[in-house]
């Protein structure tokens, strides 16, 4: 299967503390101003709203059109009762329909590769269509005959014999700029006179207005003392280290989660960050680890600390391809390591947490899948299955760097440096 590289937009921003312009990629969440020096933490709900600034000024006696573009960024499972496929997804689509035939571009292409993108705000100049195909119905595009239903409670689709679940997935409206005169149409990056104006623009209404969004920022500063909270640009987990608390940004708030650490080594290089999750079935029985043993036809005898061990899926916390992610969260979930809570936080550098929680939870069917032997059975009880998140946490596994490898020496596994370049700022 041909793997996709991705590549992240850039963002033209304005520090909210002093006003001073930042560049931010599309997977970062945290501002850190250059001149200012304060941290402030983005929020943009349920998903960013862009747009290009246009470029043709001999137009300018036009009004501005704004035609918008669904974008989606991530991995993608495709489950059936034999095997686990996956495949690395990064495109746009024009959000209008295209049954009329029209020039306007369907995909956005390279051109967001070399323009820089802006927030739309509620003052924003210029009428915006709305979108006319909605986000369920582009992810259905993407995959064809099959749609993707949202989070993991529903699996089976029509013909009950695929399912896909996107995890890591950037979804944005992104809107591209035209000029329009009477019945005529015009790019406004390029000037590029369009030769056919769809129908959906000639009943478009003048009075377009910005998409409406959550588009705000809260202070990088520990809620509990006040402390500059710590971490990557694009970490979803933050450590005060005046208290020690860690706290999850979600849902436009800092919730504080446990942390905790696996595997503690004194020559610890990199501690890379784990969901440990505990999932409540309604059809399959694994709560235990001897009943992943039965699934997953461990070569080994059943024992009674096993059937009174609770079992937890341990999903990588941070992106990678989707082949190591299968890989890690089979390896280290049947592995099952012992975990502690810390009163300070341990040398070496903390690898960002940068999965989203429910998106670790949406890995949990692809990640049971491919450790089940018995796939046939195990499918028929996931396609009806009711998934429920139970108690949750983040825990972080010593790595050691040798070479161009990071080693976990207890374990004995090791992952290339490389693969953690994944989708994130060089």
């Amino acid at each position: 299967m041909v793997v996709v590289r991705s590549s992240n937009f850039q963002i033209d921003i304005q520090c909210p503390q002093c006003g001073a312009p930042v560049v931010l990629e599309e997977t970062e969440n945290i501002i850190e101003c250059p001149f200012c020096r304060v941290r402030s933490i983005l929020s943009t709900q349920p998903y960013p709203c862009y747009y290009f600034e246009p470029r043709q000024e001999q137009l300018s006696d036009l009004s501005v059109v704004y035609i918008p573009y669904w974008r989606f960024k991530g991995l993608e499972f495709a489950l059936n009762s034999t095997q686990v496929s996956y495949r690395v997804i990064d495109s746009s689509w024009l959000a209008i329909d295209r049954e009329d035939k029209h020039d306007i571009p369907s995909s956005l292409g390279l051109r967001s590769q070399t323009q820089k993108l802006k927030f739309i705000q509620p003052d924003t100049k210029g009428l915006f269509c709305p979108p006319l195909i909605n986000k369920k119905q582009i992810l259905r595009r993407i995959n064809k005959k099959y749609s993707k239903t949202p989070g993991v409670n529903k699996l089976k689709n029509k013909s009950g014999n695929q399912a896909y679940i996107h995890v890591g997935e950037i979804i944005s409206l992104i809107y591209l700029p035209f000029y329009k005169a009477k019945h005529e149409l015009f790019d406004g990056l390029t000037g590029k006179k369009v030769d056919a104006l769809p129908k959906q623009l000639e009943q478009f209404s003048d009075q377009g207005k910005p998409p409406e969004y959550n588009f705000s920022f809260m202070p990088g500063l520990c809620p509990n003392c006040g402390w500059e909270l710590s971490g990557e640009t694009d970490s979803l987990v933050l450590i005060c280290k005046g208290c020690f608390r860690a706290f999850l940004i979600r849902n436009k708030k800092l919730n504080q989660i446990e942390v905790q650490f696996a595997s503690l080594q004194p020559d610890t290089d990199l501690f890379i960050p784990f969901w440990k999750l505990s999932i409540n079935f309604s059809k399959i029985f694994c709560s235990k680890y001897s009943d992943i043993m039965r699934l997953a036809n461990l070569p080994k005898a059943i024992l009674e600390e096993h059937k009174i061990k609770d079992f937890h899926f341990f999903i990588p916390a941070f992106k990678v391809n989707p082949k190591l992610f299968l890989r890690l969260g089979k390896q280290v979930s049947l592995l099952q390591p012992d975990s502690t809570v810390l009163d300070k936080l341990p040398k070496g550098k903390i690898y960002p947490a940068n999965l989203p929680l429910q998106e670790g939870l949406e890995a949990v069917p692809p990640v049971l899948m491919d450790l089940c032997k018995r796939k046939k059975e195990l499918w028929d009880m996931l396609i009806l299955e009711k998934i429920k998140l139970g108690k949750y946490s983040l825990v972080y596994l010593s790595f050691k760097k040798v070479g161009l490898e990071y080693v976990q020496s207890e374990f004995r596994f090791s992952l290339p440096k490389n693969s953690l370049k994944f989708g994130r700022k060089l």
